[in-house]
């Protein structure tokens, strides 16, 4: 997959294709922002026609015709809504593949250490606002000034009176937002931090519980929770002020134009409808600003997640399809490789020269931090080469579709990771119609006779991360998924961590399968057990290649060497 060109923001481009569907917004909000003068043309119609005329056959015609006025503007209000749920819906088809993978790529640079999942949250609350009285006081807001033209109609001293009032009411917004944005952003970034740190504890529950680690991780949590309430509590004082310092103002508005208005009607320069009228109008005008206002904090956060979302998206380009190769042979070779570390850049493999021929089982030992995982990672396509070539019979490994070489490679993690669904559904990487291959992946892992002893066999459901499993137990359902439809690369990391002996000898004799086909495994261990089915040994030493070879070969080279310098290789 490689990436392609993008635009600097991608919503915006999205939100510009459904320009037609705005358009037609605007034109709803049209309407209901002229059927909204219906109150006041009732009033002026009530109070100087039909009280002069005592006509109660007018009265009821021009109530027939409200009642249906409202009716059409109840239903323009309902499909302006659902018009702009349906461009949520667009946008979330249009979105969800493109957020998902986005996420994804963002998991795999950092490790699954940033909190890739507050993509989705953000995209949900993008969504929530769309369909908000926020959103809709955007497309009111323009027909501010069709009110204060009306009310200038209506008398000058109307027209500058609605004028001030708005002024007025945009200062009391713009302060309002100004005096709430900075805690607000500090409220969303630590509510962020603490469920990511509350996340964090409940995960590692087991290891808290048994170094009484509990109070004091409690405490930090503590923290960044009176931290955020602080935050809060600033935030919703001074919203406090400014809501109800324009509430009040509000209400002085409707008072100062009906008195306004009785003042012109005494003078004789306005009518008693129109005087009604005004004051309904003035509430008009104000609305739009007054709804702003109510969702400044809805505005924040939009604003935020809107920026989170378009740096995710621009930080992870989207791909094309590569064309599919031949199904390779599983022939290996490194020339001169070079892997970073994608957050601090650093090397965590150098120089890596090395060939692996078909029907290879490769054991890569090595102390602590010199580079067995990271190998792992190359050649799983999970991080990308730096520098350098990684061939997989001939083909750089860019030139692969990852969808092939997924199903062409068997991967387990040293932290084995189940999923939500049954024990079948993980063990067949939740592919459809696939029991026959599922049983015989089990069965080559030694695992299935142990699943049959499940409550509900192969679909027993799992919890998160294989909730309710021994580890030995997960770790061979792992190994099952790695060995599931017979791929020609196996690449296990520390697959016997967690087993028993029986576990074990299984783990053995399907790596003797494995090799028997011509197929090719590199396995990390640290014990050295494993290594009597190791037809080659990989010594790596600080990212780089200390020894290579057949494994009796490499064997007696680490034996005849100091003590200083063997490499640590643990016992079963």
């Amino acid at each position: 997959m490689l990436p392609t060109p993008e635009s600097s923001s991608l919503l915006k481009t999205a939100l510009q294709g459904h320009r037609r569907w705005l358009k037609v917004l605007i034109a709803f909000s049209a309407a209901i922002n002229l059927l909204a003068l219906t109150p006041s043309i009732y009033m002026m119609q009530v109070y100087d026609r039909v009280l002069s005329s005592q006509s109660q056959s007018t009265l009821l015609a021009l109530t027939a015709l409200v009642v249906g006025l409202y009716i059409l503007a109840g239903m323009l209000e309902h499909h302006r809504v659902a018009t702009l749920t349906r461009i949520g819906n667009t946008l979330e088809q249009e979105f969800s593949a493109r957020l998902h993978t986005a996420a994804f790529q963002r998991a795999l640079k950092t490790q699954g250490k940033d909190n890739t999942g507050q993509a989705i949250r953000d995209f949900s609350a993008i969504r929530q606002f769309m369909t908000s009285q926020g959103a809709i006081a955007l497309f009111d807001t323009p027909w501010v000034l069709f009110y204060i033209a009306l009310l200038f109609a209506f008398h000058p001293l109307f027209g500058l009176m609605a004028l001030c009032c708005v002024a007025i009411s945009i200062t009391l917004s713009w302060l309002h937002l100004r005096s709430t944005r900075p805690f607000e952003e500090q409220t969303n970034a630590l509510g962020i931090l603490s469920a990511n740190t509350m996340n964090s504890t409940l995960q590692n529950a087991d290891s808290i519980q048994a170094m009484g680690m509990l109070p004091t991780v409690q405490t930090e949590w503590l923290s960044i929770q009176k931290e955020q309430t602080n935050h809060h509590t600033g935030s919703a004082d001074a919203s406090s002020v400014w809501t109800n310092s324009s509430k009040y103002f509000r209400m002085f508005v409707q008072s100062a134009a009906l008195g306004l208005g009785a003042y012109l009607v005494l003078n004789q320069s306005l009518s008693g409808g129109m005087m009604i009228a005004a004051s309904i109008l003035m509430g008009k005008a104000l609305a739009p600003v007054d709804m702003l206002s109510s969702a400044a904090k809805a505005l924040t956060g939009t604003r935020q997640a809107y920026e989170r979302l378009n740096k995710l998206l621009n930080n992870s380009p989207q791909t094309r399809e590569l064309t599919e190769l031949p199904t390779p042979k599983p022939v290996i070779e490194c020339r001169n490789m070079y892997l970073a570390a994608p957050l601090s850049g650093l090397w965590l493999l150098k120089n890596i020269l090395l060939q692996i021929p078909a029907g290879s089982t490769v054991g890569v030992i090595g102390p602590s931090g010199s580079g067995k995982t990271s190998l792992l990672h190359a050649l799983a396509g999970i991080l990308p080469i730096a520098q350098g070539r990684l061939e997989i019979d001939g083909a750089d490994i860019a030139q692969y579709p990852r969808s092939q070489l997924g199903a062409w490679t068997g991967y387990l993690a040293q932290h084995v990771e189940l999923f939500e669904g049954t024990v079948a559904q993980n063990i067949g990487r939740f592919e459809h119609n696939n029991d026959e291959h599922i049983v015989q992946a089990a069965m080559a892992a030694g695992v299935h006779e142990l699943v049959l002893k499940l409550p509900k066999g192969y679909n027993t459901p799992l919890g998160a991360q294989g909730e309710g499993l021994s580890g030995g137990m997960r770790q061979r359902i792992g190994l099952a998924r790695a060995l599931y439809k017979k791929p020609q690369l196996l690449l296990l990391d520390e697959p016997n961590a967690h087993l028993d002996e029986a576990g074990e000898a299984a783990l053995a004799n399907a790596l003797v399968q494995h090799q028997q086909h011509g197929n090719t495994a590199i396995v990390v261990t640290h014990k050295k057990s494993i290594l009597r089915v190791c037809n080659k040994l990989l010594v790596l030493r600080d990212g780089e290649v200390s020894v290579y070879g057949n494994t009796h070969e490499v064997l007696t080279h680490l034996q005849q060497q100091p003590p200083t310098q063997l490499t640590r290789v643990k016992n079963a």
